[in-house]
């Protein structure tokens, strides 16, 4: 069960990443429809994949007494979080300029705060990750 939760946990991470990446290039190719129903995919996989990812914890542990006194160097998100999350708002503010906006005032507000919040999942879920990849290891020894 430790190599199981370890590789759906990876499966949904990289995934995630995929899609990120995949979304900036729809913005760099200017496909606006497109990657502005990415970005809400985007949104709600993130949410599940961190709910997939802590349940590869619990499976790697084969139970819900995980060990969080691990001693994990969280710095590497930074590497991964700051220039994804400024490439990331840089091309949705392009890509608002070229979307139809909505009479609903409600949706305008939260479609521009979704790429920050995209971005806030999706850095959660890379520090989940790396703690996965930390336990697993931890759980090998």
């Amino acid at each position: 069960m430790l190599y199981f939760g370890f590789i759906i946990s990876s499966i949904f991470f990289i995934s995630v990443v995929l899609l990120l990446i995949f979304y900036l290039f729809l913005c760099f190719k200017r496909k606006t429809r497109f990657a502005n129903n990415l970005i809400l995919l985007i949104f709600l996989h993130s949410l599940v994949a961190i709910a997939v990812e802590s349940w590869g914890l619990v499976i790697m542990n084969n139970g819900y007494d995980i060990i969080f006194s691990l001693k994990v160097d969280y710095t590497i998100i930074l590497y991964f979080a700051i220039p994804m999350f400024v490439f990331v708002e840089i091309e949705d503010f392009i890509l608002r300029k070229n979307i139809i906006k909505s009479e609903y005032k409600a949706y305008n507000f939260f479609r521009y705060l979704l790429p920050t919040l995209t971005m806030i999942l999706a850095t959660v879920g890379f520090g989940i990750y790396l703690f996965s990849a930390h336990y697993f290891v931890f759980l090998l020894k």
